[in-house]
């Protein structure tokens, strides 16, 4: 799965087992890493959609999913 802005050249990857967030790899995006973490670490589930949408904030997945 990748979110993405190809206009300013930034992407997270995220790789995932049955939507489940294993791994995530950010390039030209910057204050992502706890978000991303607290993802990983939560290890449920996730909305696809949304997670690949730039505009929906990554804080969401990390605190929704406590």
């Amino acid at each position: 799965m990748i979110r993405r802005d190809f206009a300013a050249r930034e992407f997270i990857a995220f790789y995932h087992r049955e939507g489940v967030v294993t791994a995530a790899m950010n390039v030209n995006v910057w204050d992502v890493v706890e978000d991303l973490r607290a993802i990983i670490t939560a290890a449920l589930p996730l909305d696809v959609t949304r997670l690949t949408d730039p505009d929906v904030p990554l804080a969401e997945f990390g605190s929704a999913q406590r």
